[in-house]
């Protein structure tokens, strides 16, 4: 007896064009066959193909039965006209008697069943429904039945639920399951090691807590425990609560509070005393300790406060409890409101000085006015903290040592004197004496132009529309010492503020304000760049430059800028609202220059400077 292998396909020896059904790799003579041959053509091969053998041509999708011999095949193709007339009906098939082959056209045949035939009817697709893998190394093909296919089969489900039999079977089984439930449920109760064992495991266990606040709607009533039990001691002023540093009840005063033991309710009696509330924050990584004295540094995020800057002593709080890592607690005098002007987190809230119950996120600083702080910004827009018990300071007022120790210098560039002389090229601009030069053309591209509402005094820097390069600095190297009062001012100024506006900037040209360093130490730059529309804050130490993009500029608008030097940061607002902060390739020297200018092909307007010396003692 020979041993079978798996049904397989093999390429032809004699026909590379022949691919032979085998059921091993022995065999010369073959029942079954796909021809790769081109369209009108057919295998010739004698001796090679058994009487009936059935071929598909692949070319043409045709099928073909030999209806000669062995030595002499004769292709006889399926079709209307042909010995086999019927015609390829899906769902049909193909079987022979062992003489003949037929194509079935009706959906029936026979199966064997424990070598009985049985009629079969073609409504399951068993080819889906079966899962066939080879059996290594046992020469033989595994087939399992796909549940998941036949589950999703309807014909098959609407099947079995007209199937009288299999109702009644599932029926019985699923009474008898339900009865073994019953059964164990009421075992299990009845068992008190298992019982013991639920109730340790409900006491020890915290994930089995309960969190009423979304179990309970309305009024939740106090009730009395189990017997012999109360809610609170009659001895003492206090309830019992669960202490989740020791894992255990204990009594907690109930001070300002009254317990009716026949209602069961509790009612605050008065003010009652305690600590301030605490806030709970979840802060990876935050690095704070108890005692640390806390700012709001971004949105629901925390840093220490400290009063080397305007911003850094924005507090809010102290540190009471480090919980872990990236959790803390903290008090806080101030009330949270559910509501807060536009500004960057940790901006603080000032009252408006021309806005009555209004609030603004700009300091007011016009000689006269009352700088009140209110609070700080929690998120822009959404929440603030509200401290009315904060500091006011009056602005410019004689007495107050804020004007000695923080004065501040400004030009609203009302005046622009020219020099007749061609050998000089100069002119000198506002109060200030900015000094504008130029080598060609003559006379430097700096005018005066015409007021505009809120702003009295600009000057054009650049034609318009753009052509040459036009550029003013305060106090420029090798000028009369005149200039060293203010260069004075500029080595200790740690504040700028400039009203601007890009008028024309074309292709490659900038329109550019600049805080320059002695010599080759660095700059600070508020850039217009024209090459990619964007507003730069742009530090440099010399070497290498910090770019920061802020957003695109609009041609024709004015733009309210603040660069801060904070030591360790170069901070850039725009309208009072932190836009840009830059830590890296700060300048390392004093301030040498101030410069606002244009390159070739840009035109922009200046409306106001101003610097600030901040806390000086004197």
């Amino acid at each position: 007896m020979s041993t079978f292998a798996p049904l397989q396909f093999l390429k032809s020896a004699q026909n590379p064009l022949v691919w032979t059904a085998v059921d091993n790799g022995t065999d010369t003579r073959t029942s079954l066959i796909i021809y790769y041959g081109a369209v009108n053509t057919l295998p010739a091969d004698t001796g090679m193909y058994e009487v009936n053998c059935i071929m598909m041509h692949q070319a043409e999708k045709q099928l073909y039965a030999n209806t000669g011999t062995t030595t002499t095949p004769n292709w006889e193709a399926f079709g209307p006209n042909s010995a086999f007339p019927q015609p390829l009906v899906p769902g049909s098939f193909l079987f022979t008697d062992g003489v003949t082959v037929y194509w079935a056209t009706q959906l029936v045949g026979q199966i064997q069943y424990n070598a009985s035939n049985l009629n079969q009817y073609g409504i399951l697709n068993f080819n889906s429904l079966l899962v066939a893998s080879n059996d290594v190394p046992n020469s033989r093909i595994n087939v399992d039945l796909d549940v998941v296919s036949l589950a999703s089969n309807t014909t098959f489900v609407n099947s079995l639920l007209a199937n009288t039999s299999f109702i009644s079977g599932i029926s019985t089984a699923l009474l008898a399951l339900s009865s073994f439930i019953t059964n164990l449920i009421t075992t299990l109760l009845a068992n008190t090691t298992f019982i013991s064992g639920i109730t340790n495991i409900v006491n020890t266990s915290s994930s089995t807590s309960i969190n009423l606040g979304t179990q309970v709607t309305g009024t939740l009533g106090l009730s009395n425990g189990g017997t012999g039990a109360s809610l609170t001691d009659p001895n003492y002023d206090a309830v019992w609560v669960w202490d989740d540093t020791t894992n255990a009840t204990r009594l907690a005063n109930i001070s300002g509070l009254t317990y009716d033991s026949g209602t069961n309710t509790l009612t605050a009696s008065g003010g009652g005393t305690g600590t301030a509330l605490e806030t709970t924050v979840s802060q990876t990584g935050h690095g704070l300790s108890v005692g640390d004295v806390i700012k709001v540094s971004g949105t629901n995020t925390f840093a220490k406060a400290q009063g080397d800057s305007e911003v850094n002593s924005e507090a809010v709080g102290v540190v009471t409890t480090v919980v872990n890592a990236n959790s803390f607690k903290y008090v806080s005098s101030a009330i949270q409101l559910a509501y807060a002007p536009v500004g960057a987190p940790g901006s603080a809230v000032w009252l408006s000085p021309t806005v009555a119950g209004g609030m603004t996120t700009t300091k007011p600083s016009t000689i006269g006015q009352v700088a009140r702080a209110l609070g700080t910004i929690i998120e822009s827009g959404v929440t603030m903290y509200f401290d009315i018990a904060a500091l006011a300071e009056v602005i410019g007022n004689g007495g107050s040592s804020s004007m000695i120790n923080n004065p501040t210098y400004f030009d609203d560039f009302l005046t622009i004197f020219s020099t007749e002389s061609t050998t000089n090229n100069l002119k000198i601009v506002g109060a200030l004496n900015f000094i504008a030069s130029a080598s060609s053309p003559s006379y430097p591209d700096v005018f005066g132009v015409d007021a505009e509402a809120n702003h009295p005094g600009i000057i054009q820097l650049g034609t318009n529309p753009g052509g040459s390069a036009a550029s003013f600095q305060l106090f420029q190297g090798g000028q009369s010492a005149q200039s060293y009062p203010i260069q004075n001012i500029l080595n200790n100024a740690n504040e700028y503020q400039f009203i601007v506006k890009p008028v024309i900037i074309g292709g490659s040209a900038n329109y550019d304000i600049t805080i320059t360093r002695d010599g080759s130490n660095g700059y600070i730059q508020v850039r217009f760049n024209g090459s990619t529309g964007n507003i730069q804050l742009k530090t440099d130490n010399g070497a290498t430059t910090t770019t920061t993009t802020v957003a695109s500029y609009t041609l024709g608008n004015w733009y309210n800028f603040i660069v801060k030097i904070n030591g360790a940061s170069v901070e850039l607002y725009q309208a009072g609202v932190l836009v840009a902060t830059n830590t890296t390739n700060l300048p390392t020297a004093g301030i040498g220059t101030i410069s606002v200018g244009t390159s070739n092909g840009a035109c922009g307007y200046i409306d106001y400077f101003a610097m600030k010396i901040a806390n000086l003692t004197r």
